[in-house]
């Protein structure tokens, strides 16, 4: 085991505070160099230990050398934008940006400043030191730097129900043949035959001529007639008819499919647009962030939506229920029948809308890939993350090495990666500190294991904040008892809902009526 050196700094407290007057685009290095603005004389700070930037009335702290530490507030800080009003503090020496003025202690009288000095005759000097009200140069907080989070109000996704009619049933061709429809009246009109035989017979046999026997000849021919041509017409007047009637049934519904087909573009078009708004691209992420926008922050931990993050855009189902005549056997062919098929087919999805993917549900996700991608994306979730979740609710833990922390950096500052006391950081490059930030969540992971109530749903619920970890060096933290346990209790989850589906569909079985094998 390697020995641990560890500094106590103690030194007696002086009052001594000294004001210095900053301009715009000021550097200040800070450090044992004799060449820094602010020497401090102590040998356990580096020689160029920190450096302050002061630009359009704002503060900028960078500490210049990892082997040591600059405190910002009681939190070691690597580099950042400060607030006015802060403390910065290296080993005893104490640094109070105010505008644009400094601040600065002198523990054990040994520092010296190339700072020009500042005057402070209207200065209240006893216990509490307070600027006047009327310094222009003091602006702690601005309107600006407050910000209030708005309520969410959301669109949700609902189910919609349609059926769609069943077509008009075809009208039946008349498909009897000519002679079928005939016959009947031809075999009546034998008597009109005999009438106009018995005519013409009368007339050439008869000395009146023909004159005496045309009203037999004209009624035979009328009969014949009447029996032999109208049952012809009417076949095709019918069969006329029945064609200007089945192109009716086409048309309308074809219109009447149509307007269905018009209510389920409005339904994928307003679902496209619900997901839009609710899963929004890293772009709209990074605006709400920068500008602040009422979005910020607005998710809570009680809603269906919790921990669900976009990941790309794609095809999703569409969310409607379509209630369809089924097919039964039929002897006919009818074409409308086609139109329903093709218009329920054309139906079931959503281009073009977000893809997403519950990180609550999906307790442990695999990201597979060549590793800059994959840590790109991985940013991208973290980014939504931050931007609709505080860190009271959330808590972001990033365990990582020493190769891969560069890619970490930026996210090692947000109130996310803080315990709410601000005490412990949920941030691990290396052993040690793996095993600090594993301790911390051992004891969290016990705690919640001896205060769960196993009854209630959505158990998650139970506690506050959610923890969401995130490494991309599993082999280093996989022999840790609070992994093991989280690995351990979701494949018993995993084990119970398949037990539990098992189960289900046995009691499915049992419960359908038997049927009787055919005697033989």
């Amino acid at each position: 085991m390697n020995d641990e050196i560890i500094a106590i700094f103690c030194t007696k407290i002086y009052n001594e505070l000294n004001y210095y007057c900053v301009n715009d685009n000021t550097e200040i290095l800070i450090g044992r160099d004799s060449n820094c603005q602010i020497n401090y004389n102590n040998s356990l700070i580096a020689m160029k230990h920190a450096k302050l930037k002061y630009q359009n009335n704002r503060w900028h702290v960078e500490n210049l050398d990892k082997s040591y530490k600059t405190y910002v507030n009681g939190f070691a800080m690597q580099e950042s934008y400060i607030p006015h009003g802060v403390v910065i503090f290296i080993m005893g020496l104490k640094i109070i940006p105010i505008g644009n003025t400094l601040i600065v202690n002198n523990p054990a009288l040994s520092v010296s400043t190339t700072l020009i000095p500042k005057d402070m005759s209207n200065i209240i000097n006893n216990d509490d030191t307070i600027l006047e009200d009327d310094d222009p140069n003091v602006t702690v907080y601005k309107k600006s730097d407050y910000f209030n989070r708005a309520p969410r109000f959301r669109s949700k996704i609902e189910t919609v129900e349609m059926t769609i009619d069943e077509p008009p049933s075809k009208e039946k061709e008349d498909d009897m043949p000519v002679l079928i429809t005939i016959g009947p009246m031809m075999t009546m009109s034998m008597t009109a035959m005999v009438t106009l035989y018995t005519g013409i017979t009368r007339a050439t046999q008869s000395d009146q001529g023909i004159s005496s026997a045309l009203p037999s000849i004209v009624m035979g021919v009328a009969m014949i007639g009447t029996m032999l041509v109208w049952p012809l017409i009417t076949k095709k007047y019918k069969a006329h008819k029945s064609r200007k009637d089945e192109i009716k049934r086409r048309d309308k519904y074809e219109l009447y499919i149509q307007s269905k087909r018009q209510e389920i573009v409005k339904k994928i078009t307003e679902q496209r647009q619900i997901l839009n708004e609710n899963f929004i691209s890293l772009e709209e992420c990074a605006e709400i962030i920068i500008n602040r926008k009422p979005k910020l922050w607005e998710r809570k931990m009680e809603e269906d939506d919790f921990l669900t993050v976009r990941l790309g855009l794609g095809t999703v189902p569409l969310d409607i229920d379509i209630k369809y005549p089924q097919e039964k056997f039929t002897m006919e062919d009818d074409i409308l029948k086609e139109i329903i098929r093709n218009l329920v087919d054309e139906s079931k999805e959503v281009t073009g809308a977000p893809i997403t993917v519950s990180l609550l549900e999906k307790r442990i996700t695999g990201i597979v890939g060549q590793y800059n991608l994959t840590k790109e994306f991985m940013r991208g979730l973290l980014m939504q993350l931050i931007t609709f979740y505080t860190g009271d609710i959330l808590k972001i833990v990033i365990l990582t090495n020493e190769q891969n922390s560069s890619n970490w950096e930026s996210f090692k500052v947000i109130q996310h990666i803080w315990d709410n006391e601000k005490n412990n950081r949920f941030y691990a490059t290396n052993n040690d500190e793996i095993k600090e930030v594993a301790s911390y969540l051992e004891k969290e992971y016990s705690y919640r294991e001896e205060n769960l109530n196993e009854k209630e749903k959505d158990v998650y619920k139970q506690f506050n904040p959610y923890y969401l970890i995130i490494t991309d060096d599993f082999k280093s933290i996989a022999d840790y008892n609070f992994v093991k346990k989280i690995l351990k209790a979701v494949e018993d989850e995993t084990a119970a809902y398949r037990k539990r589906i098992q189960a289900e569909s046995e009691e499915t079985k049992s419960a359908s009526p038997e049927v009787p094998a055919d005697s033989q």
